[in-house]
């Protein structure tokens, strides 16, 4: 029995928050070039692209494997595990992956800022890069 372990919060996070994520970062590369014009790197996307997946998978599936084992999702304490030595390396791949989504954009939004020249299209592309451009 299964349902009143971490596997249901393991999974419910994959599926709801996960499946969320990826179709915001789907809209994001689908639809800012027919906005603007402009194609986003495409190396920079399959880089971001496989560092959430597998930066999701290490985090969540964690859970999975403790609900297999029987962890019960109620209980506030874990035992420490095999699992403890790999938090820092999850940790690196998730922030690797929020790197390089903020270098996207900061690339794809110098390169729009050349061809907009309005006030305000000027202090969104101003916010995301750092710096004022124009």
């Amino acid at each position: 029995m299964l349902h009143a372990t971490y596997f249901v919060v393991g999974h419910f996070h994959m599926v709801m928050g996960v499946a969320a994520m990826f179709g915001i970062f789907a809209a994001t590369y689908f639809w800012a070039p027919k906005m603007f014009g402009r194609m986003m790197n495409e190396t920079l996307g399959r880089i971001h692209f496989w560092l959430s997946f597998v930066g999701t998978y290490c985090i969540f599936m964690p859970f999975h494997y403790l609900g297999m084992a029987g962890n019960i999702r109620r209980y506030s304490s874990f035992p420490d595990d095999y699992l403890q030595p790999l938090i820092p390396v999850h940790r690196s791949v998730s922030y690797t992956h929020l790197d390089v989504y903020k270098r996207q954009r900061k690339q794809f939004a110098k390169k729009i800022s050349k061809s907009s020249c309005t006030l305000s299209w000027m202090v969104v592309v101003s916010s995301a890069v750092g710096e004022v451009v124009g």
